[in-house]
């Protein structure tokens, strides 16, 4: 017997949809998600109906703007500048606690 929620959405086929997400569905599963689905596909539907004729299209809803310094050529960092604030150094390269144990 189908219910509302798959007589409304005949493409709404659980077991399909369970195989596509390598999940096993129950019976009780089947009985509680078929609702929300149809639910969530009647929103979409009522989505498709909003006239968006002259609407601009968007990828934010907050108009933003690059916050990046601008992209010039300056001198290099010095590495000894970068050695000076290490705790410690050997032979040009920062020495560090050892992490790994052998």
């Amino acid at each position: 017997m189908e219910d509302s929620a798959t007589a409304r959405h005949p493409e709404l086929d659980l077991e399909a949809l369970g195989r596509l997400a390598r999940i096993r569905l129950r019976d009780e599963d089947r009985a509680e998600f078929q609702p929300q689905l149809a639910r969530i596909l009647g929103y979409v539907e009522q989505l498709s109906r909003v006239e968006v004729e002259g609407v601009e299209p968007m990828t934010h809803p907050v108009p933003l703007e690059n916050v990046l310094r601008p992209d010039r050529a300056v001198a290099p960092d010095s590495r000894e500048a970068y050695l000076d604030n290490a705790p410690a150094t050997r032979n040009g390269e920062v020495i560090v606690p050892r992490v790994i144990e052998e």
